[in-house]
């Protein structure tokens, strides 16, 4: 796959049925946390940087995170055993 291309990235998921007010919550304190000098730090020299964003945004990333790596895994002929 000579043209292929990622990156890491990281979330945080929760339940499907979870609340979307719970969910707000949960954004709103690892927004927070994300802000921490320590926390800044520490992903910067990972060589990492925070994106932080809206739960909707995440989502949509995923949705179109999937079909990628689903043409991937049926591409590299990979099985479950």
């Amino acid at each position: 796959m000579p043209d292929f291309v990622t990156e890491n990235w990281y979330g945080v998921f929760a339940p499907a049925k979870t609340p979307p007010a719970l969910v707000q919550q949960l954004n709103t304190a690892l927004e927070k946390v994300l802000q921490s000098k320590d926390v800044r730090a520490s992903l910067e020299k990972m060589g990492s940087s925070d994106v932080a964003g809206k739960p909707q945004d995440f989502s949509k990333f995923i949705a179109r995170e999937l079909p990628l790596w689903e043409s991937v895994v049926k591409r590299s002929g990979a099985k479950v055993d």
